[in-house]
């Protein structure tokens, strides 16, 4: 019996109704990603998404989409990269490093700036919602700081 979808039609998945993906396991894809880092440390170039992709032959959005099917091959490719610009940081010239880590995992490497707008440590929404002796001694408190 056929699959249908949420409209009532049937569904062609499983019969060739879309482009089947090009790495059936993650046996399979982690094999390959291994094969990219063997490669690379063999032409003594540095690791990096792009080049992943590109041996891989899948497009970002692919990557993405193993990333949930396949999370621990992608898991491994994406600490293997991330370790290999951190250890090019202690080296000199780290800025291009740096600039990679920002970019390619910006979950984890961004320049953040946490700023503290309170009223002796109690927040408050803005000046507009203090009263006038609120705001005086506001006034007061900050002119002799």
């Amino acid at each position: 019996m056929a699959k249908l979808k949420k409209d009532g039609t049937p569904s062609k998945q499983g019969e060739g109704g879309g482009q089947p993906p090009k790495y059936g396991s993650e046996k399979e894809l982690r094999e390959k990603i291994l094969s990219y880092f063997k490669d690379t440390d063999e032409k003594r170039r540095m690791y990096s998404k792009a080049g992943l992709l590109f041996h891989l032959d899948i497009s970002r959005t692919v990557y993405s989409e193993y990333r949930k099917k396949y999370t621990d091959a992608i898991r491994f490719a994406d600490t293997a990269i991330e370790e290999d610009w951190v250890n090019r940081l202690s080296e000199t010239g780290a800025t291009g490093a740096i600039f990679y880590l920002k970019n390619a995992f910006r979950e984890n490497y961004k320049d953040r700036q946490e700023i503290d707008h309170s009223n002796k440590g109690e927040k408050f929404d803005s000046l507009a919602s203090l009263s006038n002796e609120q705001l005086e001694e506001y006034i007061k408190a900050r002119s002799t700081s």
